[in-house]
């Protein structure tokens, strides 16, 4: 299997799919900005004279989403945005060949990957998601172990990721919301930069010099997202070789501003570098994906 430069921590994201014309997205959710799309999800539906709940209140009580007087809980497709919400919904990433988190000093490979995320909507889509890498080894130093804090050893646990859909590529191609699309991955904290991402205790014998201990990997990372305006029941979250360090965080229609210091540092100052690639689905099987606008 070819393997693949990934750092730790990704994982999961989004498919993607195509705005189908006559889905019932209400006027309420024809917002600009990358939105998440998701065949027969639970909205709150303006309904007049006689909605089910006649505030917002009530819906978001009595269903966890929705917004808006007169509206009623319907199952529909179309556009998860600032209103839709929740628990959010369910999906999975799986690693394609290997998840690598490469420095100058060491790089730590896992042959497997499995992340659970919940797709949370709003603009732009937004998701949570935990993390977890199986059978890590420290490349070329058999008898050097690593693991999170408490965790067995080869298992790395990544949690409370937060995640927001972000235009790649130029400053006028996301003005106009066109071009890739990625996902911006942050810790809990949701800081882009000086965070702590994910903690690492690196040990046994023949290690690297300078990597033993306890190590905190800092910062953020940036996955493209493809296909981007397409059907799919399954999607890749890609990590290439050379990091991703810039993207445009949308604002209104029109406008965007850029993501700054968009980087993974260990061991205080050395750069780590994530690249590879996870297939994304929802757990119901359904179709679902990300539109630009």
């Amino acid at each position: 299997m070819k393997r693949i430069r990934l750092i730790l921590l990704a994982a999961m994201t989004m498919a993607t799919m195509l705005v189908i014309s006559g889905v019932g997205a209400s006027s309420a959710l024809a917002a600009s900005g990358p939105l998440w799309l998701v065949n027969n999800f639970k909205e709150c539906q303006f309904t007049q004279p006689n909605g089910n709940y006649s505030t917002l209140p009530e819906c978001v009580k009595n269903e966890n989403f929705g917004a808006g007087s007169n509206w009623s809980a319907v199952l529909t497709s179309g556009l998860l945005g600032p209103n839709v919400q929740g628990g959010g919904i369910p999906a999975s990433a799986l690693n394609l060949g290997n998840f690598v988190l490469h420095t100058s000093l060491i790089t730590i490979i896992c042959k497997h990957m499995h992340s659970e995320v919940a797709l949370l909507g709003g603009v732009p889509a937004q998701d949570d998601a935990n993390i977890h890498f199986l059978e890590c080894e420290v490349e070329g130093h058999s008898s050097c172990t690593v693991n999170s804090p408490g965790a067995s050893t080869g298992l790395i646990l990544v949690t409370g990721v937060k995640t927001k859909v972000i235009y790649l590529g130029t400053k006028k191609e996301a003005e106009k919301e066109e071009g890739k699309l990625g996902d911006l991955f942050t810790p809990a904290g949701g800081a882009t930069s000086g965070e702590t991402f994910v903690e690492l205790v690196i040990g046994g014998t023949g290690c690297p010099l300078f990597t033993k201990g306890e190590q905190e990997v800092k910062g953020s990372v940036i996955g493209e997202i493809a296909p981007v305006n397409s059907m799919a029941k399954e999607g890749k979250q890609i990590f290439p070789t050379t990091a991703i360090k810039e993207g445009w965080q949308w604002v209104s229609k029109g406008k965007v501003e850029p993501v700054e210091k968009v980087s993974l540092n260990v061991f205080g100052v050395i750069e780590a570098v994530q690249s590879g690639e996870a297939d994304v689905s929802l757990n119901s099987g359904e179709e679902w994906g990300v539109t630009r606008s």
